[in-house]
């Protein structure tokens, strides 16, 4: 319940800040960009790449992943 109670509330602020974007590019330029989701899509490929690469403190890990 907490899981899903917590994907939820990631879920939606992502949804929040990317409409944000929007909203704050439309009325800086009067033009509707629609670049964003490519840009938040390499963003989160290069913060999965970084993760992907340093690995986590110990203390910072999920305790259920199996080694």
């Amino acid at each position: 319940m907490a899981q899903a109670l917590a994907t939820t509330l990631v879920v939606a602020s992502l949804y929040a800040l990317l409409g944000a974007g929007y909203v704050l590019v439309y009325r800086a330029s009067r033009v509707l960009n629609l670049a964003q989701g490519d840009l938040l899509t390499l963003g989160g490929y290069f913060l999965f790449a970084t993760a992907a690469t340093f690995p986590a403190h110990r203390r910072w890990r999920c305790r259920w992943r199996r080694r």
